[in-house]
């Protein structure tokens, strides 16, 4: 139960009544889901932990993405207490913006650690008012910490094999979180699937390229292909802003503007960028670049085209991306265990 910011007064409501309404019902004080004032913060003191259980419950797992940023440091604001708990400030820092940072720049040199301690000390200053001494001396206490972090993510992998009884494939699979995913793309030839280039050697490296129909009929009984909430269920472990980074191979994605593609692999779900052949010519692109893999979900277009939803990972970007894109077209195929 959550209570009115103005009047204090509980709010005995469902939650899908509460987002209906503007204004208080006993106060007539304007409001929004986030001014309210949930039981389990009254009277304890504001840590890190309470204040992002709270916007999670106003906001969902969504405040966390790329999107959401100047929302989230905005909300931030909601709670003055944390400027005068710094260690919880940092706590939220280390959760939300500098580990991110990092694990971009793992294997980076010095001189961009460097930056990026720097933009640190900026974001403290200009988003909390922390003077730049200050800062300087919570980074310093917490720099092992932040790199005990970085190897904590990277856990240990949960890999397990099965065997395609029909074409006699055999495939990793990884356990991540509850979910045990193939580790692998899938190879298993059948009608309206290709190798990247009609190479045969490109569906050894790559896996096969799936129409959204082929890779309805693809998976193997006991799998099959992951519906959207299995999808960003994924995407939170990996955590929305580097899903991408957590998720795609250590290898096998080109630079872009100078800078490694390459992800760090953190759970074993090792994703390669097999490229797509497109659905109006027949044209094999993006291998090097880009991947992605079908969901279970279609959606028709405003113009009866026939589109589904896949999640795509670029050599540009750190996230990756739920997207829409023309069952015709044909991509890789990871299956999730039933």
């Amino acid at each position: 139960m959550s209570k009115c910011k103005s009047c204090n007064q509980e709010l005995d409501f469902p939650k899908a009544v509460i987002k209906q309404l503007t204004t208080c019902p006993f106060c007539n004080a304007p409001f929004r889901m986030s001014d309210f004032i949930e039981p389990e913060i009254l009277g304890k003191p504001v840590t890190a932990k309470s204040v992002l259980k709270s916007l999670v419950k106003d906001y969902g797992m969504e405040i966390f993405s790329k999107e959401n940023e100047h929302r989230f440091r905005k909300e931030l604001m909601r709670f003055p207490e944390m400027l005068k708990k710094e260690r919880d400030i940092l706590q939220l820092l280390l959760i939300k913006e500098i580990p991110s940072q990092l694990f971009m720049t793992v294997d980076s040199p010095l001189k961009e650690k460097q930056t990026i301690f720097s933009n640190a000390l900026n974001t403290l200053y200009e988003d909390f008012s922390i003077p730049n001494y200050a800062a300087e001396n919570m980074l310093d206490l917490v720099t092992d910490s932040i790199k005990y972090g970085v190897k904590e993510y990277i856990k240990e992998k949960n890999y397990g094999t099965f065997t395609d009884p029909r074409d006699g494939q055999t495939y990793k699979t990884v356990k991540i979180g509850n979910q045990v995913w193939m580790a692998e793309n899938l190879k298993y030839k059948i009608g309206d699937s290709y190798c990247y280039d009609d190479n045969p050697a490109n569906c050894e490296k790559y896996g096969r390229l799936y129409t959204w129909d082929a890779a309805f009929e693809a998976c193997l009984p006991g799998w099959h292909l992951p519906n959207i909430e299995e999808l960003y269920t994924l995407i939170a472990e990996g955590g929305f802003a580097i899903a991408g980074k957590m998720l795609k191979s250590r290898t096998g994605w080109e630079e872009y503007e100078g800078k490694s593609g390459n992800g760090i692999d953190a759970f074993g779900f090792n994703f390669l960028p097999a490229g797509y052949r497109r659905s109006d010519n027949g044209n094999f692109i993006y291998a090097g670049e880009f991947g992605g893999f079908w969901s279970d979900t279609e959606e028709t277009g405003y113009d009866d085209t026939y589109n589904a939803y896949y999640i795509i990972f670029g050599h540009n970007l750190d996230e990756c991306e739920l997207s829409l894109g023309s069952t015709g077209n044909a991509i890789s195929v990871r299956c999730i265990r039933d």
